[in-house]
């Protein structure tokens, strides 16, 4: 009953992703109004945006992007290229914007979670994710997220609970660890999405992702809402690619052309 929407297109999804796109954009404005152009804004300073909304809208979005990931005909190079975009970022914020230094951010996060997806998937003797049933694979990995989630700060489980582990300080004392998560003193990155917890997010939006290829979710899914959403949605990597300059570009003319005419 559900062969009619195999491997369609979940608009829905692209609509979401769309959603997430703008939010991140909207939030990188203001991170660049507030420190690099020392603007005012006391909301982008309140901890429900720094501990809740900001690592939520990320969360999702990383949940996505594992949802289409297995829609990708060569996963490797896909991955391959977004991490490659990552790095093309580290390399420009190192030599022109250091204070605003990026190593290890959610497109390098998305790229390697994507070329190791690849890698299971095209290897027989591995037991694959996708061997998973879809809805319980899902549930663990987000089990296991929200376990590895203390692991930049030292520990697995929920802190001030009896389910928490403090991790061997040894392993945060190498600034190369930092990438898996365990974060050194010294390493910096003003975006940080490190493998350790944010992986697990990324294979349980693969596991959904079963549900949607096979045809088994609503046609609400598959349905398009909004064309500007979708076509947003569509076109994220570009997007995260290009906002920043043009964001910066923006403000600075705007700051410039207020010396300049004195208001």
């Amino acid at each position: 009953m559900y062969l009619r929407h195999q491997n369609r297109r979940i608009n829905l999804i692209d609509e979401l992703r769309g959603i997430c796109i703008i939010l991140m954009v909207a939030y990188h404005a203001g991170y660049n109004l507030v420190y690099i152009f020392g603007v005012d804004i006391p909301f982008f300073h309140a901890p429900i945006l720094r501990d809740i909304l900001q690592p939520l809208v990320a969360g999702i979005f990383v949940i996505i992007s594992g949802v289409v990931s297995r829609y990708s005909k060569n996963g490797i190079k896909r991955g391959v290229l977004v991490l490659a975009c990552g790095l093309a970022i580290t390399a420009v914020t190192f030599y022109f914007m250091p204070d605003q230094l990026i190593v290890f951010g959610i497109l390098h996060l998305l790229g390697l979670c994507m070329i190791i997806q690849g890698i299971i998937s095209k290897n027989a003797n591995t037991a694959r994710p996708d061997r998973l049933p879809a809805l319980p694979g899902a549930i663990m990995f987000l089990a296991l997220f929200f376990t590895a989630y203390g692991v930049p700060r030292g520990y697995l489980g929920f802190a001030n609970t009896a389910f928490h582990l403090e991790l061997p300080a040894a392993l945060y004392t190498n600034i190369w660890l930092s990438p898996l998560g365990f974060l050194a003193p010294g390493f910096f990155s003003v975006d940080y999405f490190p493998i350790l917890p944010w992986m697990f997010l990324f294979f349980a939006g693969s596991s959904l992702s079963i549900i949607f290829r096979s045809g088994a979710a609503p046609e609400f899914f598959y349905r398009k809402h909004s064309r500007f959403l979708s076509g947003v949605g569509r076109r994220t990597l570009i997007i995260y690619l290009l906002h920043q300059p043009v964001l910066y570009g923006l403000f600075w003319s705007f700051w410039r052309l207020r010396e300049l005419i004195g208001f």
